[in-house]
């Protein structure tokens, strides 16, 4: 598996695999990244539709896998929730990363 970090808005990335964030905030909301907003309007609110829903999770380290999105040049979209806004850190980072990679280690890719 290769990982890399790009300029590129997300929305243009083609690639076997996209994976984005959410957290939680007050009165059960959520907060979408910036990548995660742009993922949203690619996929005309599919993000924002599954979270009202309750299909992706916001908590530390959920994560919820949406295999060939449209809108997306990508086969599987993963949302990493990352708890609480506000509560974010370094490690948290780094473990949201490590989720992300363990869900998509578990199959065989391209």
């Amino acid at each position: 598996m290769q990982i890399s970090a790009t300029p590129q808005p997300v929305s243009e990335i083609e690639a076997e695999a996209i994976v984005i964030s959410v957290s939680a905030v007050e009165n059960e909301n959520w907060d979408l990244s910036p990548s995660a907003q742009q993922i949203d309007q690619a996929t005309d609110g599919l993000i924002t539709r599954l979270l009202e829903l309750g299909e992706i999770a916001t908590g530390e380290l959920a994560v919820t896998k949406i295999l060939a999105p449209a809108g997306l040049r990508c086969n599987v979209l993963s949302v990493i929730g990352i708890g609480t806004k506000g509560r974010h850190n370094r490690g948290l980072a780094f473990r949201a990363a490590g989720a992300a990679a363990k869900s998509l280690a578990n199959k065989k890719r391209a």
